[in-house]
């Protein structure tokens, strides 16, 4: 009635089978994991896809340089993909609502941009030019 999930129903939402666990949802199960590919794609970074979310983060992180400023963008898009695969998750299972992944990569832009215009107020730049070059808007690209 609250749409509280019963503890015994640990199966994932999608309905693959598998139990639903944090590195189910973030890196294993197809349809998230495709995300993580299309933002390398739109940040033009490649790295390897090791299995442990953790490290996960950290290639992440440091996939696009080493400098401090880099780091932090890296890590503000990181934790933008994971609220943005929690929150579709929550679609499925709460409101019966279900994302393309292109609508999460896309929500992921917007998000990230908005985050990203709060905190700094340097980035004098459209959304159309955050959508196509981040780095360049935030001037280390």
């Amino acid at each position: 009635m609250r749409g509280v999930i019963p503890h015994d129903n640990q199966h994932c939402v999608v309905g693959c089978g598998d139990i639903e666990t944090a590195h189910h949802i973030f890196r294993s199960f197809p349809f998230y994991a495709a995300l993580w590919g299309h933002i390398r794609t739109w940040l033009g970074i490649a790295t390897a896809e090791p299995l442990c979310l953790s490290d996960h983060f950290y290639q992440f992180v440091y996939s696009a340089g080493g400098s401090r400023t880099i780091r932090s963008f890296m890590q503000l898009i990181w934790l933008c993909c994971v609220w943005i695969l929690w929150n579709e998750r929550n679609s499925r299972v709460f409101e019966n609502r279900d994302y393309t992944v292109y609508q999460l990569v896309e929500k992921v832009k917007l998000h990230s941009f908005w985050w990203m215009k709060a905190t700094n107020i340097s980035i004098r730049h459209n959304f159309h030019m955050w959508w196509s070059s981040p780095f360049v808007c935030l001037g280390i690209g």
